[in-house]
């Protein structure tokens, strides 16, 4: 895993030299998206994270 949001629900992963987002749908299931080089995973973590609102979030 190369990195995950503030609370989990989404995980850019890799496997060798190919990305891949895995998004969580249900408790302890996750689905996969975003599959391809590096760039491509990227853009599909950076559009999933900044529809993002995380419910546990404390405001300052």
């Amino acid at each position: 895993m190369a990195e995950t949001s503030c609370c989990e629900e989404f995980r850019l992963c890799h496997e060798a030299t190919t990305y891949f987002v895995l998004r969580l749908i249900a408790p302890r299931t996750f689905e996969e998206t975003g599959r391809g080089e590096y760039a491509h995973a990227l853009r599909v973590w950076t559009d999933l994270s900044a529809g993002h609102l995380c419910e546990k979030k404390v405001a300052p």
